[in-house]
């Protein structure tokens, strides 16, 4: 994985980009996973290790979104594009545009979703990590 030279938006930053009011608007646990995700990346100094628990975080959120019938870019939490900055920053990392992840952390992500959720969660997985 290659996170150098990425610069990436801050914890604090995320959380007040994204932030719509804790009592109307709680954080899903998705969201909140993805900025621990993020967190924690920061904390191991853009280890390869924390690159690949922030990219599954990021593929749990849009998953999360994709079931709920919404469409990420379009979420209230973008309006400041905060979402979709972090999400050009984790595909800079890829490379040759092809996403890099631990084999083992993909057969496990494949047999949580099979385990317990719908087809299209399934759909959205294999194109997520084809030819990968």
């Amino acid at each position: 994985m290659v996170s150098a030279g990425v610069v990436w938006i801050t914890y604090d930053c995320w959380i007040k980009e994204t932030e719509l009011g804790w009592l109307r608007h709680p954080r899903s646990r998705a969201t909140t996973a993805l900025g621990q995700a993020l967190k924690e990346h920061h904390l191991r100094n853009n280890s390869d290790a924390s690159l690949i628990k922030l990219k599954t975080a990021w593929d749990h959120m849009v998953s999360a979104q994709t079931k709920a019938g919404r469409e990420w870019r379009h979420s209230d939490r973008n309006r400041t594009h905060a979402l979709e900055d972090l999400y050009a920053q984790i595909k800079a990392t890829d490379i040759d545009g092809q996403r890099r992840v631990n084999p083992e952390d993909y057969a496990a992500q494949y047999a949580l979703v099979r385990a317990g959720n719908t087809a299209q969660d399934l759909v959205v997985l294999n194109a997520e990590f084809t030819g990968r």
